[in-house]
């Protein structure tokens, strides 16, 4: 048998011999994962089993054996299956984690809105933009204390002329920034930015062009794609749908008059991740 690659010889050889004893008894989960663009669609099907067991341990190049009383057992087993022929303009699906920190039991909901703007390929102009608007909505329900809700709109500009690249980010009052369509056929943008908006992270470069309007409009195309997945397990119950459509674009700056952006690359999207938390101590490791 030959070692790893990276990994020293084993000198001088040696055997090795574990046993782990136990019954399966830390709980079990399932999850369903579902897929549908157009034509095609795929579902997922995962389930496990996972709980404590005890090892031994004999190494013949040790004197005395080992022995682990809080080792694991698991098993997983994945089904895929799929219908029709995937249609290569589909978008996958899929949206931002749920926050950072672990939570304590309680539901937990985290949705967004999503408008992008992406400079179609046969646009070359110079200057080159980018724009996204990205509504995150976060509702908190802890068992046992009070409920809160957040919300915040941040617009991504990214501008790239004369061998110059800056993106910022800018936290914008709701009212003015997003006429956003529920079922993806359109979003339009608005909004005005000076040097007293409120910034935000990631941001590069110095961004010179304040003060600016930003306008854009999406016109979804279609297909829309939609992921669902479904999780069941002994402390945490998921429910996460994401939505995604392709869309063509418009857009102007003001630091740009006269020039009108095309964007037939852009996307619309939506994602609403629910988590409901129902033990105060941390489940089974699953190792």
């Amino acid at each position: 048998m030959q070692p790893c690659p990276g990994y020293p010889d084993a000198v001088p050889p040696v055997t090795l011999d574990v046993t782990w004893s136990g019954t399966p008894q830390g709980g079990s989960g399932r999850s369903n994962s579902r897929y549908q663009c157009g034509s095609y669609s795929a579902a997922t099907v995962a389930t496990f089993v996972f709980g404590s067991a005890f090892t031994a341990i004999n190494l013949s190049a040790l004197p005395e054996s080992l022995a682990d009383s809080q080792a694991t057992m698991s098993f997983s087993e994945q089904q895929f299956r799929s219908k029709g022929t995937p249609i290569p303009f589909c978008q996958p699906t899929g949206g931002r984690g749920a926050g950072g920190g672990p939570l304590g039991p309680g539901v937990y909901d985290f949705s967004s809105n999503l408008a992008a703007f992406v400079q179609s390929e046969s646009d070359l102009s110079d200057p080159q933009i980018g724009l996204s608007l990205f509504e995150p909505t976060t509702v908190f329900n802890p068992k046992g204390a009070t409920s809160s809700t957040s919300t915040e709109t941040d617009l991504f500009v990214e501008v790239s002329t004369n061998g110059d690249f800056v993106f910022a980010c800018f936290v914008l009052p709701s009212p003015m920034a997003m006429v956003f369509n529920k079922d993806l056929s359109g979003a339009t943008v608005h909004a005005y930015l000076t040097s007293d908006t409120p910034r935000c992270e990631p941001s590069f470069g110095d961004f010179q062009y304040l003060p600016v309007t930003v306008d854009f409009t999406l016109t979804g195309t279609g297909p829309v794609a939609t992921g669902r997945t479904t999780g069941h397990g002994p402390c945490l119950n998921t429910e996460l749908v994401d939505q995604i459509n392709n869309a063509n674009g418009t857009a102007t700056l003001s630091a740009f008059p006269g020039v009108t952006f095309t964007g037939s690359q852009s996307v619309i999207g939506t994602t609403d991740h629910r988590f409901e938390i129902q033990s105060a101590s941390p489940c089974p490791d699953r190792k």
